[in-house]
């Protein structure tokens, strides 16, 4: 399994609503399409919510990244291939120039390594 996380904060003037549907109906939409090896991966967004930071308490400032995104491949080789579809300057154009209608600047991708504890349910 190959997991990367992708840390992005929503374009300034989007209520959290527009941004869940945008990013949710729009943005991975066009993505799919245009990268149809995505079909292959699992995709979960987990969208901060900015009034339930638990710790550090009483927290009054404010969070860097609105949502994070979990991509999971099952193969390298699907990664390899969701890689190189990636590099095309066409395809990676388009992904660009709808992510400025979503997203601010400083959007991060990173590849974890992932270590789970399960609970004893």
């Amino acid at each position: 399994m190959i997991k990367y996380l992708t840390f992005a904060k929503s374009k300034n003037g989007l209520s959290y609503e527009e941004f869940v549907d945008y990013y949710n109906n729009k943005h991975i939409p066009l993505c799919m399409e245009l990268l149809p090896i995505l079909k292959k991966s699992t995709i979960r967004r987990n969208y901060l919510q900015k009034d339930k930071v638990i710790f550090p308490p009483n927290f009054k400032g404010e969070l860097e990244y609105d949502v994070v995104t979990e991509t999971i491949w099952h193969s390298q080789e699907t990664f390899n291939e969701f890689l190189a579809a990636t590099n095309n300057p066409e395809i990676q154009a388009k992904i660009t120039a709808d992510e400025v209608n979503v997203f601010e600047k400083g959007t991060r991708v990173v590849i974890v390594d992932v270590h789970e504890n399960k609970a004893d349910i």
